[in-house]
């Protein structure tokens, strides 16, 4: 009978926490984890989007989900594989655009993923700060069984009970708290004797003096807020970096493939001039030590061509790893990309250096924060100087409770209790405060000087730049004409070797030179580039968008 009354108390009173507590136990703990997902991602990345628009004036797509790329779903299903056992050289039979290496960069690169996430781990960590400012709630429920014995005299009861509370920190400092509970207690034997009580109370904690203002109060958010904008801007700037990396990488690999086929090219050519010396040694034209001399220069040649080969292979190697792709995908560069590069021409700025000079002061994400960074030091300077204000604080509690012989969520605000606390606490020990105070200052201090030696270092990084984009320009043109003037010595002495008026050496020496200069010219020109799209990010012009793909603010 009992047990009964017992089941029909606890059963009829708890029964939509027991369904509650059903569910959980028989749902999906993969659902609730997907849910939580879900819900942190939301925050995550509305808080990264508010923080894009303040910072870069718009927002840009970001996630740091491993979702499917164009890119590399088409090249995985496209590239061949190939026999890592193998040593064999084998020239890539599939090539990817710079376009494409940028999304597969973008897409798969560790370091990028890292960084992503890292700024995704700190949008989280201000969902932390943010909840601090907030409402918040607490709740709990109980209930239970007792059972007491006294000699033959045996008593059961149930208790069950609720209580609710929420607390908010304010902007003047203080701190306002309610709390509401209801407890209720029925004897199953002897007398029922049912009774409940019920609870509520509210307390406001208000600092008068230390600790009192938004200024104070709010800091911890306000400077989450910040910083939260400062890595927004250090992720920008690394994002225009690494594409900066992915094209120097890409260039850099195309030019070692033209190397190798100079390489190619050369030794063919060697070849055919020992060839050529042979017969003409057997005509009487050319003696027995030229044509050796020929055969020297092939197999120099034929070593060069093996050092390229292997030079490319690893380079090659490297790039699919900084790609983040597998080494067995048989891919490579572009050649087509350097005919592109050729075919814009060398784009030059269209300002005058003063100019470059304002627009890198004015733009320049990291000179933005540097300069808020200042900002946050003065004001941590005026909270060190409030901070030696003496502890004056109110305090006020208010409760109330009601007992009742039913089961009833009943308050009596005729019988409550109000107290009032004013308390003064003298600093007498306020060494704590000096040291801080003191702090301050210095640090105060130490960002200034940072600042001032912030602009002179961006000032010699934009005519850096500058010079070096100059520079590359006229090493260009010289590459250019030595590659004419190279082609055109190999002609003559080619000719003059026919005639007799040469020898073969001056035909070997014009060869070297004339693979020289074509690899330095594309070396001229990938240099070129990379100072190019160097110059636009160290004056924050270089717009780039989610794939990697950038724009450049130039004319020729």
């Amino acid at each position: 009978m009992i047990f009964m009354k017992l089941w029909g108390y606890l059963g009829s009173k708890t029964q939509v926490f027991s369904a509650i507590f059903l569910v959980f136990l028989t749902g999906s703990c993969s659902k609730i984890g997907d849910y939580a997902t879900e819900r942190a991602d939301k925050a995550a990345y509305g808080i990264i989007e508010q923080k894009q628009i303040k910072a870069l004036g718009k927002a840009g797509e970001f996630t740091i989900d491993d979702t499917p790329d164009p890119a590399t779903e088409r090249l995985l299903s496209e590239a061949p594989r190939l026999d890592m056992a193998g040593n064999a050289y084998t020239t890539p039979t599939y090539t990817i655009s710079l376009s494409d290496a940028l999304a597969l960069a973008v897409a798969n690169n560790r370091d990028y993923k890292a960084q992503r996430e890292s700024l995704y781990a700190q949008a989280l960590s201000l969902t932390e700060v943010r909840r601090d400012y907030a409402p918040l709630f607490s709740g709990s429920v109980s209930a239970g069984v007792t059972r007491t014995e006294q000699g033959d005299d045996v008593e059961w009861f149930g208790s069950r009970g609720f209580s609710l509370g929420v607390s908010k920190l304010l902007a003047t400092g203080g701190r306002i708290t309610m709390d509401f509970s209801h407890s209720f207690v029925r004897y199953f034997t002897h007398d029922p004797m049912p009774g409940a009580s019920n609870s509520l109370s509210a307390a406001l904690s208000q600092p008068l003096l230390r600790g009192a203002g938004s200024l104070v109060a709010l800091e911890g958010l306000r400077q989450a807020e910040r910083s939260m904008i400062y890595s927004v801007r250090s992720f920008r700037r690394f994002q225009q970096s690494f594409v900066i990396n992915v094209v120097s990488r890409y260039y850099d690999l195309l030019g070692s493939q033209d190397e190798l086929r100079n390489a190619q090219n050369n030794y063919k050519t060697a070849v055919d001039n020992w060839k050529k010396l042979k017969k003409l040694s057997e005509g009487g034209k050319v003696s027995n030590i030229e044509v050796d001399q020929g055969r020297q220069k092939a197999l120099q040649a034929e070593a060069g061509l093996s050092r390229s080969r292997r030079s490319y292979g690893r380079r090659l190697d490297e790039f699919k790893i900084f790609l983040g792709v597998p080494v067995d995908l048989d891919f490579g560069p572009d050649p087509r990309e350097l005919d592109i590069v050729a075919s814009r021409g060398l784009m030059k700025p269209d300002m005058t250096l003063k100019q470059a000079i304002e627009i890198a002061q004015a733009e320049r994400l990291d000179m933005k924060t540097s300069l808020d960074q200042l900002e946050d030091s003065e004001r941590g300077l005026k909270i060190a100087l409030r901070n030696f204000l003496p502890d004056l604080n109110f305090d006020y509690n208010f409760s109330t409770s009601t007992g009742d012989d039913k089961d009833r969520v009943k308050l009596d605000f005729e019988n409550h209790t109000n107290q009032g606390n004013l308390s003064l606490g003298l600093p007498f020990d306020w060494a704590l405060r000096r040291n801080r105070y003191r702090h301050a200052q210095i640090s105060l201090q130490q960002n200034r000087r940072s600042l001032d030696e912030f602009k002179e270092q961006l000032i010699l990084e934009v005519r850096d730049a500058w010079r070096e984009l100059e520079e590359a320009r006229i090493a260009y043109r010289i590459q250019l004409e030595s590659v004419r003037l190279a082609e055109r010595r190999v002609e003559m002495a080619s000719l003059f070797l026919q005639s007799g008026r040469a020898t073969a050496r001056d035909l070997l020496e014009a060869e070297d030179e004339l693979l020289a200069s074509r690899n330095a010219l594309t070396q001229a020109l990938v240099s070129h580039t990379i100072q190019r799209l160097g110059f636009w990010n160290t004056i924050e012009r270089l717009e780039i968008d989610e794939r990697g793909i950038w724009e450049e603010e130039a004319k020729k």
